[in-house]
């Protein structure tokens, strides 16, 4: 039966969903499922980040449409003349498509009168979209994204339809949208375990963080099954994987990035049970990233802090006012809800800082991670904001295992990379030798390539480098290292730690290396 499979390879139409289907089938209103979904407004193609409103919109809305693929599983789901202008393109194509002349062939006979049997057909619908759309949010469809489409009637019930899958570009002008109600879905979550007054932007990033390495410890998004063992058909894994440090950093720039969106969010409603977070903190964050934002374009910089894409980037200035006006107009203006509800409810007991933290410029590069966002350099931080503990002293900080070890060249070696997985830093004998200045202030790399590779002198300087970038690992974790040799070839270290929350607070912790490298007996000394 090739000749049919060749008649239902691609999808017939497009159509026009009030011409096609027969919305009174109650079978068809549940079954409503949409693939590779394209938006267009005005003949341009559209997406969700342009057409979505938080509040009221402050024009007349753009009439959108949206075309997809649609299945049709029953042969009732069709209007009488979408049932003839379908059989018609079916024999068009069968003339095309096999040589037949005269085609008889007719939609009963193709989907067979067994139910399960047969083929199925899909088509190209047209749709008109004349609310706004839902994603997690939709009552029965909390899992998902949901378009509603009315029939030409202007009192009828609109269509659901559940939307599987965008068009790549439709998707590249939705990623925000869609980023910024998996935010809020996961900001809901955190609401059945903590009140909202302890949901600062601080305690949001360490939970983002948290739950990104628990569940990507055995996880993967990207794999393929033929070629490795470790990975089942749901991209779980058996061994853990061997996950990238996280920085704060991050987490905050993708925060930022939706920082205003989510503020008016949270003040179009005075509900009580919709206010998530602790808005006095989340107002002050909103601040804070605007600022940052408007000092990295002046440095014009590597953006922080964006959206995906943004037809016209937002001009950013450091005031004490937001302008939510662009996610629509609410009754009294935004000014007037930001007043009453996050700047004259009570100051809460653990203010908050560390909103930008402390980034680490080897992590944290300009690249691109997972999520498809430049990664960022060392100027990101945000020091002045409160925190959430006036007495914040704690000494946190991601320390690595390899950092408690001496490193060590092996015999032979010609180079040496650094352990972080996440660091580029390399070092070997021929930059060594291309150097200029050092090789004017170390001669003996003017050598011959043999006698220069088995040089202990270039041994040691290859070691020295290789020191001064563990220090620099040290320093971006607040930690100040001095190293002294004693008797017996003993070394001593000095730790001086910094803490996250005072640049005057300091811990002093010594470090001896006794025996082989590694071999570390820590004690602490009283802070000064």
């Amino acid at each position: 039966m090739s000749w049919l499979q060749n008649l239902i390879q691609k999808p017939y139409g497009p159509y026009s969903e009030t011409l096609l289907l027969n919305k009174d089938t109650k079978t068809l209103k549940t079954r409503l499922e949409l693939n590779d979904v394209y938006m267009t407004s005005n003949g341009e193609p559209t997406g969700l980040n342009e057409t979505e409103w938080v509040a009221t919109p402050p024009h007349k809305l753009r009439t959108v449409n949206f075309i997809g693929t649609f299945k049709i599983e029953e042969l009732k789901w069709l209007t009488p003349l979408g049932y003839r202008m379908l059989e018609a393109a079916l024999r068009e194509r069968d003339q095309e498509e096999n040589g037949k002349a005269d085609s008889q062939v007719t939609l009963e006979f193709l989907y067979g009168s067994a139910p399960g049997k047969g083929f199925k057909i899909s088509v190209y619908v047209i749709c008109k979209k004349n609310q706004q759309a839902s994603y997690l949010s939709k009552e029965g469809h909390e899992n998902e994204l949901v378009f509603r489409s009315r029939f030409h009637m202007p009192k009828s019930q609109p269509l659901l339809w559940t939307i599987r899958s965008l068009d790549v570009f439709t998707y590249s002008l939705s990623q925000n949208y869609l980023e910024q109600w998996r935010f809020l879905r996961f900001i809901q979550g955190l609401t059945s375990s903590y009140p909202s007054e302890s949901i600062t932007p601080r305690f949001i990033a360490l939970k983002m963080i948290e739950m990104c390495r628990r569940d990507t410890n055995h996880h993967r998004y990207v794999y393929d099954t033929s070629v490795d063992s470790d990975v089942d058909a749901e991209g779980n894994t058996k061994l853990p994987r061997r996950l990238r440090h996280i920085h704060k950093t991050e987490v905050y720039s993708i925060m930022a990035s939706y920082a205003e969106w989510f503020l008016a969010q949270q003040l179009v409603t005075g509900h009580k049970k919709h206010t998530y977070v602790n808005l006095r903190t989340w107002y002050q964050f909103c601040l804070k990233a605007r600022a940052l934002k408007s000092k990295r374009r002046a440095s014009k910089k590597s953006v922080w802090g964006q959206p995906y894409t943004e037809k016209t980037q937002q001009t950013y200035k450091h005031t004490n006012i937001i302008d939510l006006s662009r996610f629509g107009k609410v009754e009294g203006g935004w000014e007037d809800k930001i007043e009453r509800r996050c700047l004259r409810s009570p100051e809460p007991d653990l203010p908050d800082e560390d909103f930008v933290g402390e980034p680490e410029p080897e992590q944290i590069q300009v690249d691109e991670d997972h999520h498809g966002r430049v990664q960022y350099d060392h100027d990101m931080e945000l020091s002045d904001v409160p925190s959430d503990d006036s007495n914040d002293t704690d000494w946190e900080f991601d320390f690595s295992p390899w950092l408690l070890q001496r490193p060590r060249l092996m015999r032979g070696a010609t180079g040496w990379g650094c352990p972080d997985p996440d660091c580029q830093f390399s070092v070997n004998i021929l930059d060594l030798r291309r150097s200029n200045e050092l090789a004017t202030k170390y001669p003996f790399l003017r050598q011959e390539f043999e006698l220069v590779f088995t040089d202990p002198r270039v041994q040691e300087l290859m070691m020295l480098k290789i020191g001064d970038h563990y220090e620099d690992h040290l320093r971006q974790l607040g930690i100040d290292y001095e190293e002294t040799r004693g008797k017996n070839s003993s070394i001593k270290a000095h730790l001086r730690l910094r803490s996250n929350g005072d640049d005057a607070s300091f811990a002093n912790v010594d470090v001896g290396v006794k025996g082989e490298p590694g071999d570390m007996n820590i004690k602490d000394e009283p802070g000064s």
